[in-house]
C-alpha cells in the first residue's frame, strides 16, 4: 500500500492538462453534489417510507375480507368440531349433522371431522376419507394448530376453494381436526362487495412464498420476487421491504398475516400508480452541479487550448520532426505564445541549431575515417597483391621444385589475405565480410591454379551467407586456402575427384565450417597425414584462433575436415551506408 499511493499521485501529475483541470473541478464541485445527493436521497428515504406504511395499510385493510372469513369459519370449525366429539365422531349421526349443514348453508360445501389416527369417518359426503399418508396430517400431529390453505381443484365439491382446519380440544387435550371448505368465489364476492369500484391487486401466498391465489384473478399485474426471496419476510402482523422481481427490477413490498404460518396477503405498488424511484430525484439534485461542471470544463477547455495547448502541440509535432531527422524546421519562434511558452521555444530552436552543427562536424570526421580506413584496406591490398607478383616472378626464375612448391603454398597463403581485404575494401561498412563470396572466391583461385587436376575436380559449394568479423575472416579463409590445398595435392590426386565446401549456421551464433574430399585409390590416406608439417601446425593454429573444435573423419569414401566455432558479434556499422549495406546483404 505504501508503494502503491505514490505511483498512482504520479500517473495523475503525468496526466494531460485537460485531465488535470477536469479532476480539479470535480473535486471543487464534490462538496455541492454530496450535499445534493444526500438532501435528495433523505427525501427520497422519507417519501418511501410514508408510502410503504400507507401500502401496508392498505394490504392489511384489504387482507381483512379474508381474515373475517378465516376467523368466522375457524369458529364454525370449533363449533362443529365439538357436536361431532359428543355425537362420536365415527357414527352415522355425525355425518348426518355434517351433511345437513353442507347442504343447507350457502358459504360451506364440505365438512369433515379428522381423527388423531388420520382416518376421516364423519363427513359431509358420507365417504370415509384416508388422510394418514398426507403431508397435511403429519404436520398437525407434529404442531397442531389451525390451518388454511386453498386449493384449485377440490375432488369433492370440484372448484376452487379455501379449506380450514381447527383443532378440537375436550378437556385441554386434543381429540381431533375439524375441516371444511369455501369456495374460493365466495372470497372474491365479498372482496367486490367491500369495494365495487376498485377491488385492492394483492396475492395470497403460503408460507413458502408460493402463490396459492390472486384477488383480481386474470387481471392481476402484481409480480413477487422469487419465493426463496419471499420466504423470510412472511413473518410477523405485517411488514414491507424491497427485494428484486424475476427481470432484475427492484419493488417495494407489504406482507399483512391472514393466517400465520399459512397463508399471507403479499401487495405492491401498482404498475397504473407509477412508483417513485430515487433515481429521478438525485438526477434533479445533481442537475446543478453537473451543469456548473461542464461549464468550467468548457471554459477551461477554451482557456488551456488558446494559451497552452496548441503551443505545446506545436512544439511537440517540431520536436518529433527533429527527432525523425528533419534538421530545417519552419516556425521555431512561437511570436504568438504566451511569454512562458514563448521562451521555451526559444531554448528549443538553439538546441536544434547547437545539435545540428555537432553532427555536421561528427560526419564529416567519420567520412574522413572512413576514406582514411578504406584507402588503408586498399594499400594493404596492393601490397599483397605485389608480393605475390614478387612470388610469382621468383617461382618462374627457380630451378628447384621445392623452392617453387614453398613459394607457391606461400603464395596461396598471401592471396587468401589480399582477398579478405579486397573484400573490406568494397564493403560498404568494413566491419564484416561475406563469407560466401570470399571463400567461394578462394576456392575456384585455388582449384584454377592446380594445373593437373584443375580439369577434374567437381566442385561443391554450400556456403551460407554468414557474415564473418575480419578478426574471423582471417584464419576462417586460410584455414579453407589449407584444407582445399591438401584436398587437391593429396587427396584428390592425378585423377582428380570430388570437392566439398560447406558453412552453415547449426544453431543460433555458432557456425560448422567443413571442408571434404573424395578419396581416391591411388592415394588411399588422408590428405592431411600427407600435407608437410607447416600445413598442419597452421591449420591447428587457425582453429585456436577461432576457439574452435577441429574434427577430421572418413565417410565411406570421403575425407573430412571440419570447424565449429561460435560467430563473433559485429561491431558497429558506418552510419552513412545503410542502403548499400542492405543491398550487400539481398
Amino acid at each position: 500500500m505504501r508503494l502503491g499511493w505514490p505511483r498512482q499521485f504520479s500517473r495523475i501529475r503525468n496526466a494531460s492538462l485537460y485531465k488535470q483541470i477536469a479532476l480539479l473541478l470535480t473535486i471543487a464541485v464534490f462538496p455541492i453534489g454530496i450535499i445534493a445527493v444526500l438532501q435528495a436521497l433523505n427525501s427520497v428515504e422519507e417519501g418511501r417510507k410514508l408510502q410503504a406504511a400507507a401500502l401496508l395499510g392498505e394490504t392489511i385493510h384489504a387482507a381483512g375480507v379474508e381474515s373475517a372469513i378465516i376467523d368466522t369459519a375457524r369458529g364454525v370449525a370449533r363449533a362443529l368440531g365439538t357436536a361431532a366429539l359428543h355425537s362420536g365422531p365415527d357414527t352415522e349421526l355425525c355425518s348426518d349433522t355434517l351433511e345437513q349443514f353442507a347442504s343447507r348453508s350457502p358459504t360451506y360445501t364440505f365438512a369433515g371431522f379428522m381423527g388423531l389416527d388420520g382416518m376421516m369417518n364423519c363427513v359431509s359426503s358420507g365417504t370415509p376419507i384416508d388422510l394418514r399418508n398426507s403431508e397435511r396430517f403429519t404436520r398437525l400431529i407434529e404442531r397442531p394448530r389451525p390451518m388454511a390453505r386453498v386449493l384449485e381443484y377440490a375432488p369433492i365439491s370440484k372448484q376452487k376453494i379455501l379449506q380450514i382446519t381447527e383443532p378440537v380440544s375436550e378437556g385441554g387435550t386434543v381429540r381431533g381436526f375439524q375441516m371444511i371448505s369455501i369456495p374460493y368465489g365466495v372470497v372474491t364476492a365479498r372482496a367486490l362487495a367491500q369495494d365495487r369500484e376498485n377491488v385492492f391487486d394483492m396475492v395470497l401466498v403460503d408460507g413458502e412464498g408460493n402463490i396459492v391465489a390472486r384477488r383480481k384473478e386474470e387481471r392481476s399485474r402484481i409480480e413477487l420476487p422469487p419465493a426463496w426471496a419471499l420466504k423470510p419476510h412472511l413473518q410477523g402482523g405485517g411488514s414491507t421491504f424491497v427485494a428484486p422481481l424475476e427481470d432484475g427490477r427492484m419493488a417495494t413490498f407489504a406482507v399483512a398475516s391472514v393466517l400465520e404460518g399459512d397463508i399471507y396477503a403479499v401487495a405492491t405498488w401498482s404498475t397504473a400508480s407509477g412508483r417513485p424511484t430515487a433515481f429521478a430525484d438525485v438526477f434533479r439534485a445533481l442537475l446543478v452541479p453537473v451543469f456548473m461542471w461542464l461549464v468550467g470544463l468548457a471554459v477551461s477547455y477554451m482557456a488551456m487550448h488558446r494559451l497552452v495547448i496548441r503551443h505545446v502541440t506545436r512544439l511537440v509535432r517540431m520536436m518529433s520532426e527533429f527527432e525523425g531527422g528533419k534538421r530545417n524546421i519552419d516556425g521555431l519562434i512561437l511570436r504568438d505564445a504566451p511569454e512562458e511558452i514563448r521562451s521555451l521555444g526559444s531554448r528549443f530552436a538553439s538546441l536544434t541549431s547547437t545539435i545540428t552543427q555537432d553532427e555536421t562536424e561528427q560526419q564529416r570526421a567519420l567520412e574522413e575515417k572512413t576514406i582514411l580506413l578504406r584507402e588503408i584496406n586498399h594499400r594493404v591490398k596492393n601490397n599483397l597483391q605485389l608480393i605475390v607478383s614478387i612470388m610469382n616472378m621468383q617461382v618462374r626464375h627457380s630451378r628447384s621444385d621445392d623452392v617453387r612448391n614453398a613459394l607457391k603454398r606461400l603464395q596461396e597463403r598471401v592471396s587468401s589475405l589480399a582477398s579478405v581485404h579486397a573484400r573490406l575494401y568494397t564493403s560498404a561498412d568494413f566491419v564484416s565480410i561475406r563469407a560466401d563470396t570470399v571463400l567461394s572466391d578462394i576456392v575456384e583461385n585455388l582449384v584454377s591454379a592446380a594445373v593437373d587436376t584443375s580439369g577434374k575436380v567437381q566442385t561443391v559449394l554450400d556456403i551460407a551467407p554468414i557474415e564473418l568479423t575480419p578478426d574471423q575472416a582471417v584464419p576462417v579463409t586460410l584455414f579453407v586456402s589449407e584444407t582445399v590445398t591438401n584436398a587437391i595435392k593429396h587427396g584428390l590426386g592425378a585423377n582428380g575427384g570430388t570437392l566439398k565446401v560447406s558453412l552453415r549456421e547449426i544453431e543460433d551464433g555458432r557456425v560448422t565450417l567443413r571442408v571434404s574430399n573424395s578419396m581416391s585409390a591411388d592415394t588411399g590416406v588422408e590428405p592431411l597425414a600427407q600435407s608437410t608439417g607447416v600445413g598442419s601446425h597452421l591449420i591447428e593454429g587457425f582453429a585456436g584462433q577461432l576457439y574452435a573444435i577441429l574434427r577430421q573423419d572418413t565417410t565411406e569414401d570421403f575425407f573430412h575436415v571440419s570447424l565449429t566455432f561460435d560467430l563473433e558479434p559485429l561491431g558497429l556499422r558506418a552510419p552513412f551506408a545503410p542502403s548499400s549495406r542492405k543491398a550487400a546483404n539481398g
